[in-house]
């Protein structure tokens, strides 16, 4: 009860977000700007729903969508970078390689050497 006597209200119910939210990936690659788009509105309808919240939801929206295309822009600089590293050491690490684990690893090593969550 509150001061006074009166009753506290339910806690509003909020939906779960759906679990592709949490993913920075999409099932055919990175996110593109469309998926950004309704990430982050689902999102921010999520927080305005919420009681207490300072910023609108424009606002809130607008951040989102900045955070996740900074991310998504840094690992495009990961990918840029593990390929000029897969090219130029190509010869050294031999004829019969598969590019495509290649690639995956030395890009899982720059990303922990630049502490970036993949």
């Amino acid at each position: 009860m509150f001061r006074g006597g009166e009753k506290r209200p339910p806690p509003p119910k909020i939906r779960p977000l759906p679990m592709m939210i949490f993913s920075v990936r999409a099932s055919c690659g990175m996110l593109r700007k469309v998926h950004i788009e309704k990430i982050s509105r689902t999102i921010a309808l999520q927080f305005a729903s919420m009681k207490g919240l300072i910023a609108t939801e424009g606002v809130v929206q607008g951040r989102i969508v900045a955070l996740l295309t900074a991310n998504m822009d840094a690992e495009h600089a990961l990918d840029d970078d593990a390929h000029k590293l897969l090219d130029k050491n190509r010869r050294a690490i031999g004829g019969d390689i598969d590019e495509q684990k290649a690639f995956a690893m030395i890009k899982k090593q720059l990303a922990k050497q630049r502490n970036f969550i993949l």
